[in-house]
């Protein structure tokens, strides 16, 4: 799990196949969202950036996950439940 509030933050700690936690997503964090495992983003929307991105991509995405930067930690391992939204302690 790599929980980051910023790109910065994104291009000094992520490595590939970690489940990306950001607020958000843009194109800039496309080279990333291609070498996560999953995607959880703080954005409410299925039209978000990260849901048609990890569509496009064969990735899990949840979007909508009130205070993810906040509530996960990086380094933790979680089971993720995209299907049903959910995150959990494995």
């Amino acid at each position: 799990l790599c929980v980051c509030r910023t790109l910065e933050e994104v291009k000094e700690r992520f490595v590939p196949g970690d489940i990306l936690v950001v607020r958000e997503t843009n194109n800039d964090y496309l080279p990333y969202l291609r070498n996560a495992a999953a995607i959880i983003t703080e954005e409410v929307s299925g039209n978000s950036h990260a849901a048609i991105a990890g569509l496009a991509m064969d990735k899990p995405v949840i979007t909508g996950a009130e205070h993810a930067t906040d509530l996960l930690k990086s380094g933790a391992v979680v089971c993720l439940d995209a299907k049903n939204g959910r995150v959990s302690a494995c």
